[in-house]
């Protein structure tokens, strides 16, 4: 795998619903960080930067981690600009206290140990800081046919 080659969450962004997504979910990021104290972000699971681009580009002091590096690569060769931190969101290297934003976009339900990646949100995140977080509905319909997409195969119609 290249430098140059897209990861898959890349491709997944541009397809019709993944653009749908992403611009509601960007929406809502924007919508809601313009109305809290900027100060120092951290996008914990931030890929190749889907998320943390825009808010660099927004004049925000973002720091982007996640634990692929390939996806952290793209984000630098995209915009070289954002730091990036290659760690796991269950320990991340920063002091106590020092974020005053979290955004976690469409990662909780990729980790595992979920309770212990908050438990780092809480004690990275200052007094009175923002989580911003956006996830699956695993109760929904959507949610419980995913979980079945890997056992069989689920085709659809509805009118």
């Amino acid at each position: 795998m290249t430098i140059l080659e897209e990861t898959y969450w890349e491709k997944a962004n541009k397809t019709k619903m993944g653009t749908y997504i992403t611009d509601m979910e960007t929406n809502f990021i924007f919508s809601s960080i313009n109305k809290v104290k900027q100060g120092l972000v951290a996008d914990l699971g931030a890929g190749a930067g889907r998320f943390s681009i825009p808010l660099a580009k927004n004049n925000m002091n973002v720091i982007a981690i996640d634990m692929s590096l390939h996806g952290l690569k793209r984000l630098k060769f995209k915009n070289n600009d954002v730091d990036t931190i290659l760690a796991d969101a269950r320990a991340t290297p920063l002091k106590n206290n020092i974020i005053d934003s979290i955004i976690m976009i469409e990662v909780i339900d990729y980790v595992p140990e979920l309770e212990h990646a908050l438990t780092e949100c809480w004690r990275i995140l200052k007094h009175k800081g923002s989580f911003f977080l956006a996830f699956g509905n695993r109760s929904s319909l959507k949610g419980k046919l995913n979980l079945a997409e890997n056992h069989i195969r689920i085709h659809i119609i509805m009118y």
